[in-house]
């Protein structure tokens, strides 16, 4: 089981995953990020950041947007889990 729930967050098909590929320009991944409920401030500071992808993922936005519920409920297993499997 914990092999198949590795896959699951590895693999580059995924929703979530492929989701933030595609967020190409400034004006998506802000209406994007709104949508995901994540407050004006935060959105403009990540969207504007010189940052790339990877560290931007440690944003506060990117946080609020993509929580531990909504992987959950993507159907995704919390890493915690597979670490104590």
């Amino acid at each position: 089981m914990a092999r198949v729930a590795i896959a699951g967050w590895l693999d580059p098909t995924a929703p979530a995953l492929r989701r933030l590929g595609q967020w190409k320009t400034r004006g998506q991944r802000y209406r994007e990020l709104r949508r995901l409920k994540v407050p004006e401030r935060s959105a403009s500071a990540a969207i504007f950041s010189p940052k790339g992808p990877w560290r931007l993922s440690f944003s506060e936005a990117l946080h609020r947007a993509f929580t531990k519920a909504r992987f959950r409920r993507l159907g995704l297993i919390s890493m915690e889990k597979l670490a104590s499997a």
